[in-house]
């Protein structure tokens, strides 16, 4: 499909419009880009990635997604980042800034939606703080107990939950609703806070291996603020984050439904999204003919990182499965599994460390300064460190040897 033409008629999550443009059509890709499997011969049902811009509110969304009975959040799906110094460190720059400005006390009661590990809940619950949980998926199996958290192995279901709460947090939850207005149009709570992935910062730094079916949303500031009045709240922050990456919102519960007339922020530019979209096939062409060409000279190749982006980065590739050695990840939890379609074993950084390969692509933008300090803290001979690919925010090698 062309880029800027109309898709099949589809509604806007947030304003309920009919108008979208399409800004990139990926095709038929995976169902869920965060399942782990312990065979390497899995292959998943696909869906259409149409990412479509809404005319009236910006807002940014998948409109081929279908929803399915099937979930993919089940026991294979696995998504945390609590293992990283980067992640600890924004998580409690986080926890900081909500304890003061949600002026939550011991005497508060705070509930978290895709808790994922705990780990955030957990800081929270550590100041004494009445902590619900809620994490459908199997990382619920590694929530450590807290005597201040009450966990529930569920999908949240707002219309049985009758408690009224200080604090409403979800973290990369929203994006994966279907219908994000009515998961949170009735909740009873006097702040919300949800953390999402920045679509302009996706946009401006041309971050296609964000850009997944598990993923149905991508959130402007344009966007958010209309989700917002119709949920009946006002914003308090959208800077809440540390890292720019994210859109990191605060908002408070309104005290009458008077309709916030300041004004929008505007869409995202029709050049900004064009240079995005066009900018994608001569990414993938130049990454594809450095793993070739790596390959074609006999160098052994690696992947750091079996998280979302990583996987869509080597769906992007499309290259065969023997051109990569294996996959490291740092989460010990998906070590020794499978990511489907490539086949690929996901192995601890250190059997890396012990034996480098020639060439390491390292997928992540938020780690990628992380990684590479890790790695030159424990490969200690200089002329045994890999050549490195970033992806992020250029696509870039640094040769070592």
């Amino acid at each position: 499909m062309p880029t800027g033409s109309k898709p099949n008629k589809s509604n806007c999550l947030i304003c309920d419009a009919t108008d979208f443009k399409v800004i990139i059509d990926f095709g038929s890709v995976n169902k869920t880009s965060q399942s782990y499997f312990e065979s390497s011969h899995i292959e998943l049902k696909q869906g259409e990635l149409i990412i479509s811009i809404c005319s009236n509110c910006g807002h940014i969304q998948n409109v081929g997604y279908e929803e399915s009975k099937e979930s993919q959040y089940n026991e294979q799906y696995l998504s945390s980042s609590s293992y990283s110094d980067i992640s600890k460190a924004h998580y409690k720059t986080t926890i900081e800034k909500l304890l003061k400005k949600c002026s939550l006390s011991k005497n508060s009661k705070v509930i978290e939606i895709g808790c994922g590990d705990g780990y955030f809940l957990s800081l929270l619950a550590n100041q004494h703080i009445d902590c619900y949980g809620y994490e459908p998926s199997g990382i619920f199996n590694f929530i450590a107990d807290n005597n201040h958290m009450t966990l529930y192995n569920l999908f949240y279901d707002n219309k049985s939950d009758n408690n009224q709460y200080d604090l409403f947090i979800l973290r990369h939850v929203l994006e994966h609703l279907a219908n994000p207005l009515e998961t949170l149009k009735d909740i009873k709570s006097k702040y919300l806070f949800f953390e999402v992935p920045s679509a302009e910062y996706l946009i401006e730094n041309k971050m296609y291996s964000d850009f997944y079916y598990d993923h149905i949303s991508y959130f402007t500031k344009r966007s958010v603020i209309c989700f917002l009045n119709k949920i009946n709240y006002e914003l308090v922050d959208m800077s809440i984050s540390s890292l720019t990456e994210f859109h990191g919102v605060l908002a408070k519960k309104k005290t009458s439904n008077i309709k916030d007339n300041k004004l929008l922020p505007d869409i995202i530019s029709p050049k900004l999204l064009h240079n995005f979209s066009q900018s994608f096939a001569s990414f993938k062409k130049r990454l594809r003919a450095i793993v070739q060409d790596y390959n074609a000279n006999g160098k052994s190749i690696t992947v750091w990182g079996a998280g979302a982006r990583g996987i869509t980065t080597l769906m992007h590739l499309n290259i065969p499965r023997e051109m990569i050695d294996y996959i490291i990840d740092s989460d010990e939890r998906k070590i020794g599994k499978y990511i489907p379609s490539f086949s690929a074993e996901i192995k601890s950084p250190d059997i890396f460390y012990k034996q480098p390969t020639d060439v390491l692509i390292i997928t992540s933008a938020t780690y990628s300064k992380e990684i590479i300090a890790t790695i030159k803290e424990n490969i200690k001979v200089e002329s045994e460190l890999p050549d490195l690919i970033t992806l992020y925010p250029s696509l870039t090698i640094c040769t070592n040897k």
